[in-house]
């Protein structure tokens, strides 16, 4: 009924930390939000490496059951988070770089990775 009388009591019982209490719970629940986001985005960034990892896995696994193939070749691999022309320039260089050494033919495997794909 005297709302006035209840603030006054309010600011003569409680301590400045709990008057102040329910803007920290706000700051807080505020970050904790974005923390949460944060985490789903990290674990999302996670299952996209693994499923990465799980690619160039297979492609080593290929390269080496394709062995009786390439026991005649060099094998070159390029893995690049994003592959651009210098990557596969480079890539290209070292190949040649063991070809002039062996005289063997050459062969390459690249994977390109892309953020959010």
């Amino acid at each position: 009924r005297h709302p006035e009388w209840l603030e006054a009591l309010r600011q003569r019982l409680l301590t400045r930390e709990l008057l102040h209490a329910p803007e920290t719970l706000r700051a807080i629940e505020g970050t904790l939000r974005t923390l949460g986001e944060t985490v789903a985005a990290l674990a999302e960034a996670q299952r996209r490496t693994e499923e990465q990892v799980r690619m160039l896995t297979q492609t080593v696994r290929t390269l080496i059951q394709d062995g009786a193939d390439l026991k005649d070749h060099d094998v070159v691999l390029e893995a690049s988070w994003v592959v651009d022309r210098e990557d596969v320039e480079r890539a290209v260089r070292r190949a040649e770089i063991l070809r002039g050494r062996s005289g063997r033919p050459r062969r390459m495997a690249g994977m390109t990775w892309r953020e959010g794909g």
